[in-house]
């Protein structure tokens, strides 16, 4: 679940930036990073719920690179990211 709710930070602070909404850049990241070839031939996107923990880990480091390197984003890494929501919804209070 941490990792579902850092995907979608990822894809709305990306959505904030370009303008698009955040269910927008998930259809183009996964498009990006996660289309495939079936076995039929035809393009298939994967979908990030069905990734194992290490290959959804590469996908949002992807992003990341993505961000930084394309939009100059800096995303925090996964890990960090149920902290700095603990920080942010702290100061809120």
């Amino acid at each position: 679940m941490e990792q579902h709710r850092a995907e979608w930070f990822y894809y709305q602070t990306i959505a904030e930036y370009t303008g698009y909404t955040a269910y927008e850049i998930y259809e183009e990241m996964t498009k990006r990073f996660l289309l495939t070839i079936d076995e039929d031939g035809d393009f298939a996107v994967i979908r990030p719920s069905s990734l194992s923990t290490v290959e959804h880990n590469a996908y949002m480091e992807q992003i990341r690179c993505f961000a930084s390197t394309i939009l100059s984003i800096i995303l925090p890494d996964p890990d960090k990211y149920e902290k700095i929501v603990n920080q942010f919804i702290l100061k809120k209070i």
